[in-house]
């Protein structure tokens, strides 16, 4: 046998290494596939960081605006007088319904009464225990019950309840509502 038989028949009689060296070689094909499309996908913006760094991409769901919900009204009162429950709605950029963080200041004006001094409660949505403590997943708005101290109810005048939210991120946003202190 010479030297170029035994080398063919080497090559051809190894039938045992045939499909081992097709399943290598189709192993190594599927590793440098995921391998060049891992690589693609980086290419192309794939990327577990945001593009943009500035506050307004990096929560796109940030409230952008606030409403006094109409839920909002005055309840039983407690043992140091009127009660009022304050529903705040805050709405994102598309207009959906979210949470908030940031001060939220609340301030209760009688109209029509000047002897009477407005009154002001503040609220950090900044400690988690107290946002989640207000807020209503049903009604999707933070509800605030604030007691109302006046010296007497104001007879024969407007209240007005005025809230003011800053998140520190733009503008704060403000909303305003007269209610019936009857």
């Amino acid at each position: 046998m010479s030297r170029s038989d035994h080398f063919r028949g080497t090559i051809a009689g190894d039938v045992r290494s045939a499909p081992l060296r097709r399943a290598r070689a189709t192993g190594i094909l599927r590793c440098m596939s995921l391998v060049g499309l891992a690589g693609l996908g980086g290419l192309f913006g794939c990327s577990s960081t945001p593009a943009h760094s500035d506050n307004e991409r990096a929560w796109p769901f940030r409230p952008v605006a606030m409403r006094i919900h109409p839920l909002t009204r005055f309840v039983e009162p407690d043992e140091f007088g009127p009660v009022i429950e304050v529903h705040l709605e805050f709405s994102d950029i598309d207009g959906y319904d979210t949470r908030a963080v940031g001060e939220v200041l609340l301030r209760l004006t009688a109209r029509g009464s000047a002897e009477i001094e407005p009154l002001e409660w503040t609220i950090d949505l900044d400690n988690l225990a107290l946002n989640t403590r207000h807020y209503r997943a049903v009604t999707r708005t933070y509800e605030i019950p604030v007691s109302v101290r006046w010296p007497e109810p104001p007879r024969g005048s407007s209240v007005v309840l005025e809230v003011i939210h800053d998140d520190g991120l733009g503008a704060p946003r403000r909303s305003a509502m007269t209610l019936d202190p009857r």
